[in-house]
């Protein structure tokens, strides 16, 4: 029996108005939720290691070769927060950088940053290290971190790439992190209350929930929520 068949079958109500326009281009669709506001947050994550479609590990090498893989956030679920977000999912595939870079006297790289943000006691010696430790902690423990809103406005950058390099191939590592900067849109407070903002391009934005800052564990002066 085909659908049509099915249909005789019920009321003939079906064949009342429903309200419609009938203009493909006039229909309400859904609109997703806005992000979890702005604040600190402690999460329970889930996580993994960033690969392409043919399951190769993404990830960033220095200059002398050595590859350093990419983490991936899949889901940080709120456990604490601003009122009204727990269990809600705070943000998701958020990529954490390993390769290490100065910071202040000494170097750093996000996946001591990310376990830090679980328990800044327990430390590692090498990368295989690092990353058993980290699947033991999001496993058991939840960490602590700030989360702001983002959009990027892909448009404008496509636009700008053009005007200052010609093509993506020829920017350089400080155009593309001055492109970066204008493209951006970020804070809470630069978007509409359900979260869309009009980018440089003219283009309605949605922001999106982005880990900005991970608290280690110990740091008291830290107030979640």
């Amino acid at each position: 029996m085909s659908v049509t068949d099915d249909l005789a079958t019920v009321s003939e109500a079906l064949a009342d108005d429903l309200g419609l326009s009938g203009d493909v281009d006039d229909y309400p669709d859904p609109t997703p939720p806005a992000p979890v506001p702005e604040g600190n947050y402690r999460l329970r994550l889930e996580i993994g290691l960033d690969k392409d479609d043919s399951g190769k590990v993404r990830g960033l090498t220095d200059e002398a070769g050595k590859f350093y893989p990419t983490i991936l956030i899949t889901k940080g679920e709120v456990v604490e927060g601003p009122e009204g977000t727990e269990g809600r999912s705070a943000v998701s595939y958020e990529r954490v950088y390993t390769k290490p870079y100065p910071r202040g006297t000494g170097m750093a790289n996000g996946l001591s940053d990310l376990t830090r943000s679980f328990d800044q006691t327990r430390g590692f010696s090498n990368f295989n290290d690092g990353f058993e430790l980290l699947s033991e902690l999001a496993q058991n423990e939840t960490m602590r971190c700030r989360v702001r809103w983002e959009a990027f406005d892909s448009d404008y950058f496509d636009e700008r790439v053009k005007a200052v390099a010609g093509s993506r191939e020829n920017l350089t590592k400080e155009q593309k992190k001055m492109l970066n900067k204008e493209c951006s849109i970020r804070g809470q407070k630069n978007f509409e209350p359900n979260g869309t903002v009009k980018g440089p391009s003219g283009a309605v934005l949605t922001a999106r929930a982005r880990i900005s800052s991970f608290y280690p564990s110990g740091d008291e002066k830290v107030k979640v929520g």
